[in-house]
């Protein structure tokens, strides 16, 4: 019997419930969940009631499943191991529950990995999963070790955004620099150093607002489209 955790009324409570999963469309696949995660998404849509249209609704933004149905799918077939990201207000696409539907142009075949954390314990672990580098933020030494295997570094991500992590990144690259952050930052400008907002839906043909976006549709495909292959040849590792 299938269930899902509901979000019954705003800034309420998850509820469990039995439901009826629905058929997959034309261009979606639905997954049995083997595994998510508790995303800090999921408790600040709660708090806020953000791009929550309607009521219940599901929550879970990270997935990592069994094909059970692949639809009109010619990319997928039943049994498939699968990993992909929710759906952002679309209750039938989000990892909550025990079956979802996703996007196949929005997910690949696989979901081996490792995970790395903030704790200081973790980074022999990240290394033994693959990691070429693994730095705690707490190391006092932590920028002269970044720029020793890195000395020309232009680029960063930023998901913590603070103006914390975003001088710490700072001091880490050489400027002009660009840093794409998970959300806004709000702190003071810097000097030579370009922030952009980069939101996962963009990726998913979407932009965090729901619109469609033609360049997100494409990066999907190209992103999704050749992850399976990339993670199998050891392109990218953990």
């Amino acid at each position: 019997m299938a269930k899902r955790l509901v979000l019954a009324a705003p800034s309420g409570r998850l509820q469990l419930e039995t439901y009826d999963p629905p058929d997959p469309g034309p261009t979606q696949i639905q997954v049995k969940v083997l595994a998510t995660s508790l995303n800090h998404l999921d408790w600040k849509r709660i708090k806020k009631n953000l791009f929550i249209a309607s009521f219940p609704h599901v929550l879970g933004m990270d997935i990592v499943g069994h094909v059970v149905d692949p639809g009109e799918s010619q990319r997928f077939q039943e049994g498939d191991l699968i990993v992909s990201i929710g759906t952002l207000g679309y209750s039938d696409g989000c990892s909550y529950q025990t079956h979802a539907l996703v996007q196949e142009d929005s997910c690949c075949k696989g979901a081996n990995g490792g995970v790395v954390t903030s704790s200081n314990e973790t980074t022999a672990q990240a290394q033994a999963r693959g990691a070429d580098y693994a730095f705690a933020r707490s190391d006092p030494d932590l920028d002269t070790k970044i720029k020793s295997v890195a000395p020309d570094l232009h680029l960063a991500f930023d998901t913590v955004v603070t103006e914390e992590t975003i001088s710490q990144i700072v001091d880490c690259c050489q400027k002009p620099e660009t840093v794409a952050t998970a959300i806004k930052y709000t702190g003071a400008a810097i000097d030579g150093v370009k922030l952009n907002s980069v939101y996962s839906g963009e990726i998913m043909g979407k932009t965090i607002a729901g619109q469609p976006s033609v360049a997100g549709v494409e990066l999907g495909r190209w992103l999704w489209g050749g992850l399976d292959n990339r993670l199998g040849s050891g392109q990218i590792t953990p």
